[in-house]
């Protein structure tokens, strides 16, 4: 009955997007991918995740084998072809791809919620006094997010935007006497005519600050470690406006003189690395981003090569849909393409989270077009889904000023973000000694591979649809960056089990997350595929 109502639900699924399979079938076979380069050529890199593949190889078939030795027989999938669920209508939904919930709000409608929950936290709120600590609001919200199965990512700040006069930083730390110069100041300048603007700024090259600092960090490690609370990722955040590693130069600079106290600098390339370090050795087995603006080469170079952390520290964009040198993270790099190189290919190692920001120009909420080009020149992993049209009051309407070529965009958005994997054919015969030969091909029709580790294995399933038997196969999605690029499958297999029908199935599992949703027309409901229908024989 499960195995019925499984072939009823992939029927269903093709009837439903039959349209956008047409379309598919007169582009191409897979279509996916970018290439890494030069990110001044956007407009060629534009089409690289749209780019037809070529079909997957046909899996190798063994020669016949007869005999006593022979105890299976192959009811059907002896060869299988599979269809790619093309891009346009490709609303799968997988952890660590496409949109994330961004502060509390899911803009563009998706399939399904976000399987990643992103926030961010002041310093002051988490630690009303010296070494009292509140982590209320986000353990509740990282228990919130476990409950339902999903993983959790955050920032912490000690500052907001250009005109803030607040003092974000606890009551206790701000003229703090074992500061050296009170940790932080008012302010007062000028940009342009304008008239003169106010803004609290921390002293983050203070030693004793950044001591408290790094005792905050040491205190939540600890809690989220008692709440067994997995983290998606953890922006190395802290210094700079909205904790994004930038502050503007007019603080220290811009008249009227004398606002800055003797002593005050802008921050230096030895405290930008003890911010890094600090989180490094407090979360050495976390996914750690790094803000990815050109002024930190130096500093994002150190953080590429050092062995604290166990995984590969990843970047972060605040400013997709931006490209205006200067004010734009991602034009930096278009500007100065020699500078690229430091950063080029991070992506093949760990994610490229972004976040969407203001255009350029004009009174657009997003540049949807831009938006898209990035994602391709860039590698984009996963986007916030939210963050544009900040100035509209109404989140709720932000997405409905959207026009429709605008909406198209921001759906192709998610869909074009991250990894797509999919199984091009399978075959199902014998080896030389009887046991099962199973080989298939799998590709990768996204624009980056998947970074968590997801084990893709073979499991064979009883008349009931409970797994009786399992094997891993030696594939590593981590191995498969990307532009419709491919890995073979090819194991043989003679799984105990006594006599009867079995269900062989592919599926991507891993430890914390359900089964990986392989991006084929034909998968079952859970996200496996079945690959054949086999029969053991007394």
């Amino acid at each position: 009955m499960k195995k019925r109502q499984a072939g009823a639900n992939a029927r269903s699924r093709v009837l439903s997007i039959a349209i956008t399979t047409l379309a598919a079938v007169l582009l191409g076979s897979c279509g996916g991918g970018g290439s890494g380069g030069d990110p001044g050529a956007e407009a060629a890199r534009q089409v690289a995740i749209a780019t037809v593949c070529i079909p997957p190889d046909t899996a190798s078939s063994s020669s016949s084998v007869s005999g006593t030795s022979v105890r299976w027989a192959i009811d059907s999938g002896a060869s299988r072809s599979y269809s790619e669920i093309p891009l346009a209508g490709d609303d799968t939904i997988n952890p660590g791809r496409g949109y994330h919930r961004w502060i509390d709000r899911e803009l563009v409608p998706q399939a399904a919620p976000a399987p990643v929950v992103y926030n961010r936290f002041i310093w002051r709120d988490l630690e009303p006094s010296q070494d009292n600590y509140d982590f209320s609001a986000l353990i509740n919200e990282a228990r919130t997010a476990k409950a339902a199965g999903k993983k959790y990512a955050f920032a912490l700040r000690m500052m907001i935007g250009p005109a803030e006069t607040t003092v974000y930083l606890p009551a206790y730390a701000y003229k703090n006497p074992l500061c050296a110069h009170e940790c932080g100041f008012v302010s007062i300048f000028t940009a342009g005519s304008a008239a003169p603007v106010s803004a609290f700024v921390p002293d983050w090259n203070d030693p004793w600050l950044q001591g408290r600092a790094r005792k905050l960090l040491e205190a939540l490690r600890d809690r989220l470690a008692l709440e067994k609370i997995e983290l998606a990722w953890l922006d190395v955040a802290l210094w700079g406006q909205w904790g994004e590693w930038y502050t503007s130069p007019n603080y220290y600079f811009s008249p009227p003189i004398g606002t800055k106290p003797a002593g005050i600098e802008p921050i230096t390339s030895a405290s930008k690395e003890a911010f890094a370090r600090m989180y490094f050795e407090t979360f050495p087995n976390e996914q750690l981003l790094m803000h990815a603006l050109r002024e930190h080469s130096s500093t994002l170079t150190w953080a590429f090569t050092q062995t604290i952390t166990k995984k590969p520290v990843g970047l972060r964009t605040n400013c997709l849909g931006k490209n205006v040198y200067p004010g734009s993270p991602l034009g930096e790099w278009n500007a100065f393409p020699a500078d690229f190189a430091a950063i080029q290919d991070r992506w093949k190692l760990a994610p490229f989270v972004a976040e969407l920001c203001a255009p350029d120009s004009g009174n657009l909420i997003v540049d949807t077009k831009l938006v898209r080009k990035q994602i391709a020149s860039f590698h984009i992993s996963t986007i916030g889904n939210g963050g544009f049209g900040n100035s509209i009051p109404d989140m709720n309407a932000r997405w409905g000023l959207l026009d429709d070529a605008q909406k198209s965009d921001m759906l192709m958005a998610g869909r074009e973000t991250g990894y797509r994997y999919l199984i091009g054919k399978s075959s199902t015969n014998f080896a030389s000694d009887g046991s099962l030969l199973i080989q298939a091909t799998l590709q990768n029709a996204g624009n980056t591979p998947s970074y968590e580790d997801w084990s893709v294995r073979l499991e064979m399933l009883d008349g009931d649809g409970a797994v009786v038997a399992s094997t891993p196969t030696a594939i590593s999605l981590k191995d498969s960056p990307g532009a419709c690029s491919k890995q073979n499958i090819d194991l043989t297999w003679n799984p105990v089990v006594p006599a009867g029908s079995y269900t062989i199935r592919l599926v991507g599992s891993h430890a914390y997350w359900p089964n990986l949703k392989w991006t084929n027309l034909e998968r079952n409901t859970d996200g496996s595929l079945t690959l054949a229908k086999v029969v053991r024989k007394p």
